[in-house]
C-alpha cells in the first residue's frame, strides 16, 4: 500500500470493523492497517455491539446487511448507550439507493460507502468524519473550560450525553432529515436518562455537604424501624436500582429481619450508594451480592462484587482519617457514594470497612446498631 494514502501513524485511530463477510473484514482491515490505524473486527451484529461497548473505539465501520442483528440494529443499540452514542459510525453497503441512505442517516450514521470502494474513498470518509468529531469535541472542550472551576468533573459524562443527543436532533432538523418516532424516542430517552443522572449527582453533592457539616453534631436517636416495614422497601429499592442499571440477572440479595435504629430513607440511600459503587466496579455478567445478617447486637450489611476491584490508593482515599475533600475525590476517581455511606453509618453509630475479596472484587461492610 502506498504510504502516501491518508491515515499516517501520527493520526492512528482505533477502528472497529463489523461485517459478516470474512473477505470484507480482511480487506478493510488490511487497508486500514496499511494506513497506520489499529483495527478490531466482529463477524456479526451481536459481537459488534459487545466489542464496541468494551473497546470504545474511535470509529466504527459496519455492514448494513447482516443476518439477525443488522447494521441498523447495531447503530440503534450503540446510540442508546451513553458510552458509545457519540462514536463516529460509517455504513458499508452494496445497496446505495436513497431509501438505504436516508434510513441510515436518520438513525445517526455519519456516512455511507458503497461496496466496492477505493482505499482513497474510505480514507476520505474517515477524514471527514473525524474532522466533524474534532469540531464537536472542541466545542465541548470550550464548554468544559468555562465550567471546570464551578462544576465537578462527574457532571461532564451526562452533560456530554445531553449535548450529543440534542445536537443529533438539531442537525437532523436543520438539514431537513426526517426523524422517525423510534429515533426521536431513543434520543429523548437518552436526554432524560442523562438528566436523571445529573440530578442524582447534584443531590449527592448536596447530601454530602449536609452530612459532613453536621458530622460533629449530636443527633436524636432514631426510632426503631420495624422489619416488616424496612425489609420489603429496601428489597424493592435494590431490585429497582439493579433493573435501571441492567444488572438484575447478576444481583443476589437477602436481608435478615430485625428492628434497626436508622431512618428508612437513610438506610435505602446507604445501601443503594454501595450497590451503585459495586456496579461501577464490575461488568455485566459479574455477580453482585447485597446481604444483611444479625451478629450479636449489630446488623451487618455486606455489598460485594466480582469486578475489577479497587486499588490500594482508592481504598485508602475512603479511610476514616482522610479528609473528605471534593478535589481529591474527583481526581482519584472515587465518587461520593462511599463517602456518603460512611457518613450515614457514622451518624447512626455504625462503621464502614472495605476489603478485597480473595478471588476478585471487593466487599464493603457496614455494621449498624440493632433496634430494641
Amino acid at each position: 500500500m502506498d504510504s502516501s494514502l491518508p491515515g499516517s501513524r501520527s493520526q492512528a485511530l482505533r477502528i472497529l470493523v463489523i461485517d459478516d463477510d470474512p473477505a470484507t473484514l480482511s480487506t478493510v482491515g488490511a487497508v486500514l492497517r496499511a494506513g497506520g490505524h489499529q483495527t478490531f473486527d466482529a463477524g456479526d451484529g451481536a459481537s459488534g455491539i459487545e466489542r464496541a461497548q468494551s473497546l470504545l473505539p474511535d470509529l466504527i465501520i459496519c455492514d448494513v446487511t447482516m443476518p439477525g442483528i443488522d447494521g441498523y440494529d447495531v447503530l440503534r443499540a450503540l446510540k442508546r448507550n451513553l458510552a458509545t452514542a457519540a462514536i463516529p459510525f460509517i455504513f458499508l453497503s452494496g445497496h446505495l439507493d436513497e431509501d438505504f441512505v436516508r434510513q441510515g442517516m436518520g438513525l445517526g450514521a455519519d456516512d455511507y460507502l458503497a461496496k466496492p470502494f477505493l482505499p482513497e474513498q474510505l480514507f476520505a470518509s474517515i477524514r471527514a468524519r473525524m474532522e466533524r468529531q474534532r469540531i464537536v469535541t472542541a466545542k465541548l472542550d470550550q464548554l468544559r473550560g468555562s465550567l471546570v472551576r464551578a462544576v465537578p468533573a462527574e457532571f461532564f459524562t451526562p452533560l456530554n450525553a445531553v449535548l450529543g443527543f440534542s445536537m443529533l436532533l438539531l442537525d437532523n432538523l436543520r438539514t431537513g432529515m426526517e426523524i422517525s418516532r423510534d429515533d426521536l424516542e431513543d434520543s429523548l430517552t437518552g436526554i432524560h436518562e442523562a438528566g436523571e443522572q445529573l440530578f442524582r449527582i447534584a443531590s449527592n453533592y448536596v447530601l454530602f455537604a449536609q452530612l459532613s457539616s453536621q458530622e460533629d453534631l449530636a443527633h436524636p436517636a432514631a426510632p426503631a424501624l420495624a422489619p416488616d416495614a424496612w425489609e420489603p422497601a429496601l428489597s424493592a429499592a435494590v431490585r429497582k436500582h439493579a433493573m435501571q442499571r441492567q444488572r438484575t440477572k447478576d444481583l443476589h440479595y437477602s436481608f435478615a429481619r430485625c428492628p434497626l435504629r436508622i431512618r428508612q430513607e437513610h438506610l435505602e440511600k446507604l445501601v443503594i450508594e454501595l450497590l451503585d459503587n459495586a456496579i461501577k466496579f464490575s461488568r455485566a455478567g459479574e455477580w453482585l451480592s447485597v446481604t444483611g445478617v444479625v451478629q450479636d447486637d449489630r446488623y451487618v450489611l455486606r455489598v460485594a462484587d466480582h469486578g475489577r476491584g479497587m486499588t490500594s490508593e482508592q481504598i485508602a482515599s475512603t479511610a476514616p482519617m482522610v479528609q473528605f475533600d471534593r478535589q481529591h475525590l474527583v481526581q482519584s476517581g472515587v465518587g461520593l457514594g462511599l463517602q456518603i455511606a460512611r457518613l450515614l453509618a457514622r451518624r447512626y453509630e455504625g462503621e464502614l470497612s472495605i476489603r478485597r475479596n480473595t478471588d476478585r472484587g471487593i466487599t464493603v461492610e457496614v455494621n449498624l446498631p440493632v433496634g430494641a
